[in-house]
């Protein structure tokens, strides 16, 4: 039993393997996670007489300090030490240097309709993680008060937001678009007591997949002067119909030719008095 124990201890010196050191080191912090574009923190192993630190497995020349600085830019790497003390080298565990990966910011909407007319309320929320440090704009300029991740919009505007997540406050983004609303008078009926001079109207075909539009109930003795604003609020036709006259030919007078599916408003003025419809096209 003797003779073989020093057989295999020479078996082992011959093949050049050495037994375990009798320390163990150990990098800390063992979950090191950086937010996007933060600055710089420290591994550190116990102390030893000599150290050589590896980056995914491979030797990193010079890194030969107690130490190793690490930065954002580590992210998705493994790190390990050399630690020699009375000759002895051992090598710790790996531990990871990872970074925290969030998303562009987004809005969600409620109360969105085409057009959005004067009275309707939109809201308009900043969704998670952008849970802190929200700041509302309304033509670049920040709103007063609106700090909340919910704003409510009932104006004309061009609004647009920033926030940070929690687990990263430094991390200010901003939404990176303009969110353009315009709120049009889009009454239900004409502007004065309806007679029976006055009946209710309304175009027609609603939806229009075509390219004519005629005004049932127009009194035929007056001109209707007619406007139809795209969905964005903008005047797109223009138009003057003569008395006798309530048929509108989209083709001949809209700047935009032929009209284009979406969400319209048509705002017609008949003895001075207006009334705006809802128009919806469908044509593709």
């Amino acid at each position: 039993m003797i003779a073989w124990a020093f057989g295999a201890l020479f078996l082992l010196r011959t093949l050049g393997v050495a037994a375990q050191c009798p320390h163990n080191p150990t990098v800390t912090p063992n979950n090191l996670i950086f937010c996007p574009n933060a600055g710089s923190d420290t591994l550190w192993t116990q102390s030893y007489q000599a150290y050589q630190w590896y980056k995914d497995g491979v030797l990193q020349p010079g890194d030969t300090f107690q130490y190793r600085r690490v930065t954002h830019l580590d992210a998705g790497s493994m790190f390990s030490v050399d630690a020699t003390l009375n000759g002895c080298t051992e090598r710790s565990p790996q531990v990871p240097v990872d970074g925290w990966v969030f998303l562009l910011p987004v809005v969600a909407t409620d109360g969105l309709q085409f057009p959005l007319c004067v009275g309707d309320t939109l809201r308009l929320r900043l969704l998670p993680p952008y849970t802190i440090h929200i700041q509302w704009t309304n033509g670049g300029v920040p709103i007063p008060g609106a700090t909340d991740d919910t704003l409510l919009v009932t104006t004309d505007g061009d609004y647009s937001v920033s926030g940070a997540p929690e687990i990263c406050p430094n991390f200010n983004q901003q939404l990176g678009v303009t969110l353009s609303y315009r709120f049009l008078p889009c009454s239900s009926g004409w502007d004065g007591n309806e007679t029976s001079k006055h009946p209710p109207s309304t175009w027609v075909p609603n939806p229009l997949q075509g390219e004519r539009l005629h005004l049932l109930g127009a009194d035929p003795e007056e001109a209707i002067e007619v406007k139809v604003l795209d969905p964005l609020g903008r005047c797109i036709l223009h138009k003057v119909l003569p008395a006798g006259t309530s048929t509108l030919e989209w083709t001949n007078e809209a700047k935009t030719n032929p009209a284009a599916h979406g969400f319209y408003t048509i705002v017609w003025t008949q003895d001075l008095r207006t009334r705006t419809q809802r128009l919806i096209v469908q044509n593709r």
